[in-house]
């Protein structure tokens, strides 16, 4: 996609903002997946109580997947 830095047309802000918010959630999940991985490869002897960071990663996502609703800009997925 061009980019034309002198268009500050509001069409073209909330196209940027669409690209931008879900770059945002791409890294989101990458993240989210790098911390279930971790929490996936700890002991089981341990007696961790992981519940908390369970619903804690829950809330991420549920957080992360509601950026696509807010209007405008939503999200568009051909920043890459």
């Amino acid at each position: 996609m061009d980019y034309t830095p002198q268009d500050f047309s509001q069409s073209a802000i909330n196209n940027g903002q669409r690209q931008i918010n879900y770059a945002l959630t791409v890294v989101d999940m990458k993240l989210i997946k790098i911390i279930e991985t971790l929490i996936a490869a700890l002991p089981p002897a341990r007696n961790l109580d992981l519940a908390g960071l369970n619903e804690a990663i829950q809330d991420v996502k549920g957080t992360s997947r509601r950026v696509a609703d807010i209007k405008p800009p939503g999200c568009d997925t051909t920043w890459q």
